[in-house]
Parts: structure tokens; C-alpha cells; sequence
């Protein structure tokens, strides 16, 4: 079944009154976004530092996502570390917006066509605004010791799988969860 398709079949299915207080969903949903930016945050803040510090010179790429990995083995001390921190705020933050949307929109009876362009239009802007002045910011001074350097092409590609694995987090995953394998959403 294609994309599309999936979509559509999705938005076309009759939305289910919420049967949880509105104010514990809201909690709930704020819950389950940070626990899931927490999760992504191990993929996605060693591929930025990664790009960062190579734009900068300091290192190479490969060299900078090996560090990361070591950095990874003492998990403690890595969850201290700002950068995963800035990247958890990034990435909850994002997938909050894109939760309570859904159920504000669905309290409120929305169609679904309705839902999913506030969903849209709030996650472009929340994501887009807190990294471009918030967390790149943050992760370039942290990283950018050296004077920049021309960016490679395979630091876009590593900008691409970060962003990739946003979306999938954020959209893909839950459509075809609901749709294709008739996972309850309650």
C-alpha cells in the first residue's frame, strides 16, 4: 500500500472521542514526546556534533561520530552532556507540539484534514525555530573551535538522516502503526 494511500485511509477513519480526561491526555502526551525525544537523542546528537565539528575543522566526521560512541558507553555522564540535552529539548519538544495538536484537534472534533495541517504547519515551526535558534546555536559554539571550512557533501547527507529520522518519529511511523497494522490510538 502506498504512502498515499495510507494517508488517506487514515484520515478518513472517524476520530474516536478521548476517553482520558482532556487534562491527562495533555500530560500524557507531554509524557510520551520527551521520553521519545530522549530516545532519538542518542541517534541524533552524534550525527550533529559530528557535522558541527567537521564544518569546523576540528576533526573529520567518522573521527567525531567515534568519539560520540565512546561518549555512549557511560551513559550517565552522556545524558549530562548539553548538547544531548539540547537535542532532547529539540526533539521533545517537536513531537509535544505534534501530539497535543492531535488531541486538541480531536476534542475539538477537527476533520482530518484540518488536524493534519495544524499538525504540519506547528511541527515545521516549532522544529524549525527551536533548532535554527536554539539548539544549532548552542551545538556551534560547543563544536565550531576552528574556522569554517567548506561544508562536504557528506555532512548534507548526515543533515538528511537526521531530519529523515525526525519525520519517521514524528509521522511515518504512526501512520502505518494505525493504518496498516489497525493499531488502536486511545
Amino acid at each position: 500500500m502506498a504512502t498515499q494511500e495510507l494517508l488517506e485511509e487514515f484520515f478518513s477513519q472517524p476520530k474516536e472521542p478521548l476517553d482520558v480526561a482532556f487534562t491527562h491526555r495533555i500530560l500524557i502526551d507531554i509524557f510520551v514526546s520527551f521520553l521519545a525525544g530522549f530516545f532519538l537523542s542518542w541517534f541524533i546528537t552524534p550525527m550533529d556534533a559530528a557535522v558541527i565539528e567537521s564544518m569546523s575543522g576540528k576533526t573529520t566526521l567518522l573521527s567525531s561520530l567515534s568519539t560520540s560512541i565512546k561518549q555512549m558507553t557511560k551513559p550517565y555522564q552522556y545524558m549530562r552532556l548539553l548538547e544531548f540535552g539540547v537535542v532532547v529539548v529539540t526533539y521533545g519538544a517537536t513531537y509535544m507540539i505534534k501530539n497535543i495538536t492531535d488531541t486538541v484537534c480531536i476534542a475539538s472534533n477537527q476533520s482530518a484534514s484540518s488536524t493534519a495541517f495544524w499538525q504540519f504547519w506547528l511541527v515545521f515551526v516549532v522544529n524549525g525555530g527551536l533548532s535554527v535558534l536554539y539548539k544549532d546555536p548552542i551545538l556551534t559554539k560547543r563544536f565550531g573551535l576552528k574556522s569554517s571550512t567548506p561544508l562536504p557533501l557528506f555532512s548534507y547527507l548526515w543533515w538528511v538522516a537526521r531530519d529523515s529520522c525526525n519525520v519517521l518519529g514524528a509521522f511515518l511511523f504512526f501512520f502505518v502503526c494505525h493504518v496498516k497494522h489497525k493499531v488502536a490510538i486511545k
